[in-house]
């Protein structure tokens, strides 16, 4: 089974807290490890939670307010130490590049491993940006108040449940030719073929994750958490606070569940909570029975296959 989990390293907004960091969300598939934005002091707490460094391939930043890069020069340093020899691809809005080239000219420094800048067009709807081992990971443009991005990982469909009885019906013997068939490929069979389709169930498919990144609610990125397996939404004012929430291109909890709700995903996290944010605000609104939680620094969830 391919093991997905979700790590939450930092679920603050704006400025880094005592009991919240500044955020930053790593998924990792397979010992492979992607990082969606990178807040300040993203790799110190990286250590504290136990992540590791190496095999992070790929990272997504949604926008380029402080809160969400402030982080990425010095996990790249960092990384250079260890001399990471599979490369890096950073993904986010025009700016990215410059933003980066300044840093390391001002730091006089020069990454040793292939290092890959993409600065990503605003696009109405879901555009792959990073193909992995069996997943793409999507793009599409939110709503804040500066070009922004929320993203998917989207499994690939994996092959429908294998028909034992049927196999031998066909006279395929257990063995290679039954992992063959399971690969989708075709097998022959005393001079007969016995094609995938015939042994095997219709495709299941794979899992999806959602980020929003900060946004107001919207319906792009709605359309990106549909039916998802766990969609992660912003959330970063009480209601009390909605003029201000608009105004700085935010959702409220009350809002971000209400995206949630509507997605019909099987898990919705609400993360990005602002400071002024008090647990009892959290417990009022987040009702129980529900598959709806509040994200908490250190918070790992574990994807399961569906």
């Amino acid at each position: 089974m391919t093991k997905l989990s979700i790590h939450f390293i930092g679920t603050g907004s704006g400025a880094p807290s005592l009991t919240r960091g500044s955020p930053a969300i790593m998924i990792r598939r397979e010992g492979v490890g992607l990082l969606f934005d990178c807040g300040e002091a993203t790799q110190l707490a990286m250590r504290r939670q136990r992540l590791r460094f190496r095999k992070l391939e790929a990272i997504f930043i949604s926008h380029m307010h402080g809160d969400h890069v402030l982080g990425l020069p010095g996990l790249i340093m960092t990384l250079n130490l260890n001399a990471n020899p599979e490369g890096l691809a950073i993904y986010g809005p025009r700016g990215i590049g410059d933003y980066l080239e300044c840093a390391f000219k001002a730091t006089l420094f020069q990454p040793r491993f292939e290092l890959k800048v993409v600065e990503l067009e605003e696009t109405p709807s879901p555009t792959p940006v990073h193909r992995g081992d069996d997943f793409n990971v999507y793009a599409v443009s939110s709503r804040h108040v500066v070009p922004s991005f929320a993203y998917a990982l989207v499994e690939d469909d994996r092959p429908g449940e294998f028909n034992v009885e049927k196999a031998l019906e066909l006279g395929v013997p257990r063995g290679r030719l039954w992992g063959e068939l399971q690969k989708g490929k075709s097998v022959e069979v005393d001079g007969r073929v016995v094609t995938p389709e015939q042994v095997l169930g219709p495709k299941r498919r794979g899992r999806r994750v959602v980020y929003s990144g900060d946004t107001r609610p919207c319906d792009t990125v709605l359309e990106l958490g549909r039916g998802s397996d766990v969609f992660i939404h912003e959330a970063t004012f009480t209601d009390d606070h909605l003029e201000e929430a608009q105004a700085g291109g935010h959702s409220t909890i009350s809002e971000a569940l209400d995206v949630i709700r509507k997605s019909g995903c099987k898990m919705g996290v609400i993360t990005n909570i602002g400071q002024r944010t008090r647990p009892e605000d959290l417990e009022k609104l987040v009702l129980g029975g529900e598959s709806i939680i509040v994200a908490s620094d250190g918070l790992t969830l574990e994807v399961p296959l569906r």
